[in-house]
């Protein structure tokens, strides 16, 4: 690094500029990483969430099914219902696709209970909901499977 002297007789560093704007930006990154940091929620509990899993379990456990763990049910549907409120009927209608189409398309069977399930969630998270995908449901030739 090399210093020259300026018209007023001060050395004149090249380099101070560019230190100066590394000290401004780290502390700006730092600054915004500490306040990341304070408000992120991610691994707090949300007492909604909490109590809405707690009901769907035991509306499931009512219906004679069974229940998934209550963090286990947080953690998919969380307060909201996720992506089974965006379109309920979505994840039924993936299931009956088989995932093929055309000649080679097999029968794809829905048991009533997973119909049921859905159902209870659906009531639980997003009600609203609820006769749009009884309707579609109703359509369905629904059949009994064998629990092992």
């Amino acid at each position: 690094m090399t210093s020259t002297v300026n018209e007023q007789g001060r050395f004149k560093d090249p380099g101070r500029r560019r230190r100066t704007t590394f000290w401004v930006i780290g502390a700006v990154l730092v600054v915004l990483a500490v306040v990341g940091i304070a408000l992120y929620r991610g691994g707090a509990e949300d007492r909604g969430a909490t109590d809405k899993a707690e009901q769907l379990q035991q509306a499931l456990e009512d219906a004679g099914l069974t229940a998934p763990d209550t963090d286990q049910i947080t953690a998919v549907l969380g307060s909201d219902g996720g992506a089974m409120c965006e379109d309920p009927a979505a994840a039924l209608q993936r299931a009956l696709a088989g995932g093929t189409a055309g000649p080679g398309s097999r029968t794809v069977f829905v048991g009533r209970d997973w119909v049921t399930a859905e159902t209870l969630a659906i009531q639980v998270y997003c009600p609203d909901e609820l006769p749009e995908f009884l309707e579609y449901v109703n359509g369905l030739d629904l059949t009994d499977l064998v629990k092992e």
